[in-house]
């Protein structure tokens, strides 16, 4: 996990859905809800403040909200947008639980290797989840600013995830690691979240010349 997410305590945030005192998929739903709306809502704001461009800015207007204009294919990305962010919610979720399971409680530092679960498919599946909500999140304001930003986040996780095997995990588990490298070859995403992402960002790419 990177810095800034340690220092917003996004782990700890994620693993109290987790928690036998809360419902795990209901309370990552809701609080995906939640989250969303509220980040919507302020990004809508933002663009009244920072000059943008819209794709599909032709659809037609649907109403004003305290001086936010939404056009009608908001819904539309708005709906996407809320479904990528409950489903990355409960991925992370998920991993952050057996992320957990290996780390040591003092250091925050992994004690042994994590090969089963999600990371028997992904090496960084925890990065990936990153990727889906934040790129996701980005991506569903159908903005000009927001898609080069999501484009920007996902090849940074990327890259760090990259970083971080030849600088801290090769040199910790040695040929352990690089054999899990070669068994396990996908790194943040699976096949469909990929396409689901690359849907959202051609659906952007074309309505910039709708």
């Amino acid at each position: 996990m990177l810095d800034y997410e340690k220092k917003l305590h996004l782990d700890k945030h994620y693993e109290m859905l987790t928690s036998a005192k809360t419902p795990r998929i209901v309370g990552a739903v809701i609080w995906s809800i939640l989250e969303y709306g509220a980040l919507f809502l302020l990004f809508k704001w933002m663009q009244t403040l920072v000059p943008d461009v819209l794709a599909w800015s032709g659809s037609g207007d649907w109403f004003t909200l305290w001086g936010m204009n939404f056009l009608k294919i908001d819904a539309g990305y708005f709906a996407a947008g809320l479904l990528i962010h409950i489903y990355g919610a409960l991925r992370l979720a998920r991993i952050t639980r057996e992320n957990h399971s290996v780390k040591c409680e003092n250091t925050a530092a992994p004690q042994s290797l994590l090969t089963t679960g999600c990371y028997a498919k992904m090496r960084h599946p925890m990065y990936g989840s990153f990727v889906v909500l934040q790129s996701g999140f980005l991506l569903s304001m159908h903005s000009l600013w927001c898609m080069l930003a999501a484009v920007f986040i996902a090849v940074f996780y990327l890259f760090h995830a990259l970083a971080e095997e030849k600088y801290d995990l090769i040199p910790l588990f040695g040929e352990k690691y690089r054999v899990y490298q070669q068994k396990v070859t996908r790194c943040l995403l699976s096949n469909a979240e990929i396409t689901g992402l690359l849907l959202l960002l051609i659906a952007s790419g074309v309505g910039f010349l709708a």
